[in-house]
């Protein structure tokens, strides 16, 4: 969420923990990466910094937060992504460092393949065609498009 901060606190730990390196694992347009940086900074800090990303929808953003982002990507030395989407989409916005894409992992402990009959019959989706989605809710996502009933395209439940 690109209008999330921490508190306060933040700067009193940047200033007790004085890291050399700052991985910022957030959106690098938030106010969470706006103000890690600008506590940094304010520190005299030196951390190199290397951004995070999963932003794949072009012109996804406020003019406010676009600001943000270029405060941030100026100040930092590289950045991770977590697919070869997201690469073009940063280097549109005027990324011009270094881009590395680093998939994100699954824990195959924990996220394992099943048999799905018996939470299809809880669910009451026996003998339906079922999609499964991941993620936030937004209609830029075409989210709504899973809301369609199959049988009948242009009637939403």
């Amino acid at each position: 969420m690109r209008a999330a901060c921490y508190s306060p606190a933040l700067f009193r730990d940047i200033l007790a923990f004085q890291p050399d390196i700052l991985h910022l694992f957030e959106e690098c347009s938030g106010l969470i990466a706006f103000q890690t940086l600008l506590f940094n900074r304010m520190l005299g800090r030196n951390s190199k910094v290397l951004l995070y990303s999963a932003e794949n929808l072009p012109h996804n953003m406020h003019p406010v937060f676009r600001l943000l982002m270029r405060y941030v990507m100026h100040r930092s030395d590289a950045a991770l992504v977590c697919s070869h989407g997201v690469k073009p989409i940063l280097q549109a916005e005027g990324y011009t460092k270094r881009i590395q894409v680093f998939p994100l992992g699954i824990d195959t402990s924990k996220f394992y393949k099943f048999p799905v009959d018996i939470l299809k019959t809880q669910l009451k989706l026996d003998g339906k065609f079922v999609i499964g989605y991941v993620g936030r809710l937004l209609e830029i996502k075409g989210v709504f498009l899973s809301l369609i009933h199959i049988s009948e395209p242009t009637r939403p439940y």
